[in-house]
Formats: structure tokens, C-alpha cells, sequence
């Protein structure tokens, strides 16, 4: 079972109102607004990941302990409507795993693809720059 710290579900917490210090006037700029999902932790505790949307960029965060500083891992840079979903720490926590694409996500993609599920895994030595 994964453990997820109250420090690391504050983290995520406080950089998302960070990046959404400027209110929203409109519907676009709401649309627009980062939207964390799928926020997992490994086996250990010390390495937290997520998906975010960006202006409907999906990207994976992780950030590890002590700092718990963000680090972009992938990078999905079109609004292709591709879903981030099922993220998974191996039981070993060397990989996070994850599921791209999908039918959910491309109604309303500035560039829409067909949708095409594929599995990924990145090593959670990235985090710490290994």
C-alpha cells in the first residue's frame, strides 16, 4: 500500500495554489488552470508523483524527500487530449508506472489524436537525478 505523508499532500496542495495565484477571469483562463491528478507515493514514502494538466499538457511530476521539490519527468508538450491515469510505484519503488491516452480526455484538445492506450514506466532514480 502506498503511504502518502500529510507533508506531501501539503506540498502538492501549496504548488497548486502557486500556480493558480492569479484568479481566473473567464471560462478559458478556469480552463487553463494546472489540474493535479492520480497522486501516488512509493512503498518508502519518500518519493511522491503525480500527473498534471497544463493547458491541457498532461505531464508526470515526482519530487522526493526532504525537499520535496518538483521535477518534470515526461514531456508530453501537445494538448492531444491524452489522459495520464493509473500511476503505480513498482513494489521495489524503482519504476513509476503509468497509463497514456484514452477517450476521456481529447473533447476538448486543441489538437485531438485518436486515442491509444500505452503503458510507460519511468525510473524513480529521475527524481533524484540518477
Amino acid at each position: 500500500m502506498n503511504r502518502i505523508t500529510p507533508k506531501g499532500i501539503l506540498l502538492l496542495l501549496t504548488l497548486v495554489a502557486q500556480w493558480g495565484a492569479n484568479q481566473a477571469e473567464d471560462i478559458d483562463q478556469f480552463s487553463t488552470f494546472p489540474f493535479p491528478s492520480g497522486l501516488t507515493g512509493s512503498p518508502s514514502g519518500d518519493v511522491l508523483a503525480w500527473a498534471m494538466a497544463e493547458e491541457g499538457k498532461r505531464n508526470i511530476y515526482m519530487a522526493k524527500a526532504p525537499e520535496f521539490s518538483p521535477l518534470r519527468l515526461t514531456s508530453f508538450e501537445d494538448d492531444d487530449g491524452q489522459e495520464i491515469s493509473s500511476l503505480q510505484f513498482t513494489p521495489d519503488g524503482d519504476w513509476l508506472v503509468f497509463v497514456r491516452g484514452g477517450e476521456d480526455g481529447g473533447r476538448n484538445a486543441s489538437n485531438p489524436v485518436n486515442p491509444c492506450k500505452s503503458r510507460w514506466g519511468i525510473s524513480s532514480k529521475a527524481a533524484s537525478g540518477k
